[in-house]
């Protein structure tokens, strides 16, 4: 078995490739087909190569009164098929999760197949979809590739390799499986020069992205070493994505609070190692915990390392850390913000907004709209209590339902803020803190307590403003 950690680019129209750099390209739609499988434009040949090439993959499934978008978390290749798996959905009826029977998985294959999977049941059915690729680099040649046993196939690709796991974030493929999915925490080990990395979304059954630079450094009481606060808050609120490094780990954040000239970051993707100086310091430990962390620019990091399944846990103390801060740099453009309740803002007159006028501040549904239908990807900026600043975070989905676009984001634990202002902590008692954010201007809110699956609250917010970036 050969193992690749890839850089990789691939599309049909060469040109385009020379005229637009690779981080200002927009997803493109590479490959239709009808519920059976049946090709209804473009080449699935294509479409599987640059797949397990590492590129970003993302499907539209056209079902029965509604259009899904999904992402993918991971990619296999099944003769001449792919499907890729989608693990974080919550059952829905638009505006309220099924409080009973929450998760969904997807897996979604080119030949119409899509497997939902429920708590209890399982069901098949097909569907016909658009398949959309982003490119993730420059360059058509895998950035590392090793043998089984570590071998490399190319010595000298490990300074590569180095560069780019303390600055990007990386995919990895097994080719002869094959089987592509990307690094969701990455560590360099300073003394043996050894890269290993963790992802911790899989189910039984992407390679480096080039475009992110870095904004700025804080040593560990929160002083600049490099960059400005302001130029990373900057591109926060434009609604680019995050990367943080300390120690050796390298990790994209998963949401961030903005409040003044401090970031907190929390980093949800990462379980334990067994640690220590033996060969197996990087394995996963048998008594696995899962490890919550919150990362803020004054240079403290806090962290806390959960039993998978309970809520038996311990809270590391707080630490101070050199911080490297890097943000992407493909484009974001606001395409939709919105208040609730409505009133509080000039009146656009113009319907865009629901059936209040003065729901939408900036852009329109139909902007949106737009953007969800042409595959692009989705950020969020929440102002939930404007006392505690902005809030950050990924839609993990989105789907249509008549005119009203529903976004799910889902990567945030309970947070709380801790005695050093503008800092922040977990909450004792921990809980998944889910949203489903209307076009219409309303956010509801779920929770499930953390290592029981037991049910908490559901509600809307009582007041909210949203502002919808959009990544084509």
């Amino acid at each position: 078995m050969v193992e690749y950690w890839w850089v990789s680019v691939q599309a049909s129209d060469q040109a385009k490739w020379l005229s637009i750099g690779v981080c200002e390209r927009t997803w493109e739609l590479i490959y239709t087909h009808d519920e059976y499988g049946n090709a209804t434009f473009g080449s699935k040949k294509e479409l599987i190569q640059l797949a397990l090439t590492g590129n970003y993959i993302r499907a539209r499934l056209y079902m029965a009164d509604y259009m899904l978008h999904l992402p993918s978390d991971s990619i296999s290749k099944y003769k001449d098929q792919i499907c890729f798996q989608s693990l974080r959905v919550l059952a829905n009826n638009g505006t309220h999760v099924d409080s009973e029977e929450p998760w969904l998985h997807y897996m979604v294959c080119t030949s119409g197949h899509v497997t939902e999977q429920g708590v209890s049941n399982v069901s098949t059915f097909r569907v016909p979809m658009d398949w959309y690729v982003k490119d993730i680099s420059h360059r058509p040649e895998p950035v590392f590739s090793n043998f089984i046993d570590g071998t490399p196939m190319k010595p000298m690709q490990i300074l590569q390799l180095h560069a780019a796991a303390r600055r990007m974030s990386l995919v990895g493929a097994m080719r002869d499986r094959p089987y592509v999915f990307p690094f969701h925490n990455v560590i360099v080990d300073p003394e043996t020069g050894e890269v290993n990395g963790q992802n911790v979304m899989h189910m039984g059954q992407r390679y480096a992205d080039e475009c992110w630079r870095l904004v700025y450094t804080n040593d560990g009481n929160g002083f600049p070493i490099y960059g400005a606060i302001a130029d990373l808050v900057d591109a926060v609120t434009r609604g680019h994505r995050v990367r943080v490094r300390f120690d050796d780990q390298a990790a994209e954040v998963s949401n961030i609070r903005v409040k003044g000239d401090v970031v907190a970051a929390q980093l949800l993707h990462e379980v334990t190692r067994v640690g220590g100086y033996g060969s197996d310091r990087y394995y996963i430990e048998a008594d696995t915990r899962v490890r919550f962390s919150i990362a803020h620019t004054t240079g403290t990091v806090v962290s806390y390392d959960y039993l998978v399944g309970s809520p038996s846990h311990k809270r590391n103390p707080p630490t101070r850390r050199v911080i490297e801060w890097m943000v992407d740099t493909r484009p974001w453009t606001v395409v939709l913000q919105t208040m609730d309740p409505p009133g509080q803002g000039p009146s656009r007159g113009d319907g865009q907004g629901g059936s209040t006028g003065d729901v939408v501040l900036r852009g329109s549904v139909f902007d949106l709209k737009d953007a969800v239908m042409s595959g692009a990807s989705i950020r969020l900026n929440l102002l939930l209590d404007p006392l505690a600043g902005s809030f950050f975070t990924q839609a993990s989905l989105a789907d249509i339902a008549t005119d009203t676009i529903y976004a799910q984001a889902l990567d945030h634990m309970s947070d709380q803020k801790s005695r050093i202002p503008d800092e922040y902590e977990l909450q004792k008692y921990l809980f998944h803190w889910y949203l489903t954010i209307s076009s219409e201007g309303t956010v509801r809110m779920t929770a499930w307590n953390f290592g029981e699956d037991t049910f908490r609250y559901d509600e809307n917010a009582p007041e909210a403003t949203v502002t919808w970036f959009a990544n084509l």
